[in-house]
């Protein structure tokens, strides 16, 4: 009997693929679609889905479900009203995460610090865009930046995609804001970089650990966790290679940010001095860049690598003094790359170089050299020159 409602369900499956039960209808100004079927003596009603993929996908879904014979396990899974946000990200947490591991750490940290006591009570059946609007507003009421409040943002989207895929709600509520992140936001020149490193304060003997750090973030196009997580085995002066390996984020040490390393990298001429006055300064650390206490011979923390906020807040006071507002670590290496590419380097060795993909080069580091392009495309783009 089985076997027979198996083979009719596998009939209505194939009888529904060439044309499938989904229509649109609107709520107020938003466009959303529904699915309504028969099959197999059951009717099939859901609507809400924000597009119509999603509402494809259910229907697929369901009938896959259905020819299995799981479907009334499903419809139970879809029981939710005891499902909070909290108990929700409780299941999340444990479960195998489809983005890095710095990145769910980060998530974690954000979900404890913004999310949780404005979400964690809320059923996830209960949620909707008005509960993320309120929370949006009161996120930028506190002065956060638009890049901060995505990121919150971007922790609702996981947990509500993980709640949809769980089968603890039927559609994906959609999580629209006008925020918006900041691209190409490169506030400093090399220029200015080289005028940063001559300041009187940073040829004082407890600030050349700063002028240094600058100094090897700019010409390893490094990220600032790759350089704090620098150790003196990683730098060979006689080959004058340093082996770019690991980076210290979240106070561990572990992976560069996307698992690319150089083993090799080559110690520019100018960058030399700047490494081996600090390998000096810092003695017999273990690492590069030891805590700002180290410098004083007053070291009472057990931390082995310098606090990224004193990194970050020194450079924000000493960036005004070169004319820079609000100067930070990764504009170092924005600004960096950004050179290489205005002057024509190819772009295939600045993605080896910064460990870096071409597409994220091209949207986030750099920023076009107006004056450039104008003598280039006058002197390039010349059809009167052809045949001549």
């Amino acid at each position: 009997m089985k076997l027979l409602d198996n083979i009719t369900n596998f009939i209505d499956y194939f009888s529904m693929s060439k044309s499938k039960p989904i229509k649109k209808y609107k709520v107020n100004d938003d466009t959303f679609y529904k699915v309504d079927f028969m099959i197999q003596r059951r009717k099939i009603r859901k609507q809400g889905f924000i597009n119509k993929q999603s509402a494809l996908d259910y229907v697929n879904k369901v009938e896959r479900l259905i020819f299995l014979g799981e479907y009334d396990q499903f419809l139970e899974s879809q029981k939710s009203d005891h499902i909070t946000i909290d108990v929700l990200f409780s299941q999340w947490e444990q479960s195998k995460k489809s983005v890095k591991e710095t990145t769910s750490d980060h998530y974690k940290r954000l979900y404890r610090l913004k999310v949780k006591d404005y979400f964690g009570h809320i059923k996830i059946n209960k949620l909707n865009k008005s509960h993320i609007r309120g929370f949006v507003f009161k996120l930028k009421q506190s002065e956060l930046s638009d890049n901060y409040v995505s990121t919150c943002v971007a922790v609702l989207r996981v947990l509500i995609r993980f709640a949809y895929d769980k089968g603890y709600i039927s559609h994906l509520i959609p999580v629209k804001t006008k925020l918006k992140r900041s691209v190409n936001k490169i506030t400093i020149t090399p220029e200015q970089v080289f005028e940063l490193l001559e300041l009187p304060e940073l040829q004082r003997p407890d600030m050349k650990w700063l002028k240094n750090y600058i100094a090897i973030q700019f010409y390893l196009f490094a990220r600032q966790g790759e350089v704090i997580g620098l150790q003196r085995k990683h730098i060979n002066i006689k080959d004058e290679t340093i082996n770019i390996c690991q980076r210290v984020y979240n106070k561990k040490v572990g992976t560069t940010k996307n698992g690319r390393t150089i083993p090799d990298f080559p110690i520019h001429p100018d960058l030399k001095p700047y490494i081996i006055e600090q390998l000096l300064l810092s003695g017999g650390s273990e690492f590069l860049f030891p805590p700002v206490s180290y410098y004083t011979g007053q070291n009472r923390t057990k931390a082995k690598n310098i606090n990224y906020d004193v990194i970050n807040r020194n450079l924000k006071r000493l960036g005004k003094m070169v004319g820079v507002e609000d100067l930070h670590s990764h504009q170092l290496r924005k600004c960096s790359i950004s050179y290489f590419v205005n002057e024509g380097v190819s772009i295939k060795f600045i993605e080896y170089a910064a460990r870096i993909n071409m597409g994220m080069i091209l949207k986030h580091y750099t920023k076009p050299n107006k004056e450039k392009f104008r003598d280039t495309y006058l002197d390039k783009f010349n059809f009167s020159k052809m045949g001549s």
